[in-house]
């Protein structure tokens, strides 16, 4: 068997429920080779992604359960400084410098 042709996994076919080979073609697109039912390319994306969900591929890592972020510590609140207030000119009024 060509290394092309060789099984990379095994699926439940959707048929008749024996569990098949899956195999890559020239194109490196998967399919499965089932005795009974025969080749089942499913060449589209959809296809492949339906392979890819219900297959085991032999020597993938299983996929992690998606990691959530650290959350960070509240940050410290810093006082807020605000520039010292500059003395106002007299305008010479008493009633317009309050």
């Amino acid at each position: 068997m060509s290394k092309v042709n060789a099984d990379i996994g095994e699926i439940t076919c959707a048929w008749c429920s024996s569990v098949v080979p899956v195999r890559k073609n020239r194109n490196s697109k998967l399919y499965v080779a089932c005795s009974n039912c025969g080749q089942q390319p499913l060449n589209a994306q959809g296809g492949q992604d339906i392979i890819l969900e219900r297959a085991t591929i032999y020597g993938a890592a299983p996929k992690a359960a998606p990691v959530e972020p650290a959350k960070n510590p509240e940050p410290i609140e810093k006082p807020i400084e605000t520039p010292p207030e500059k003395p106002r000119k007299s305008s010479g009024f008493s009633f317009l410098d309050m």
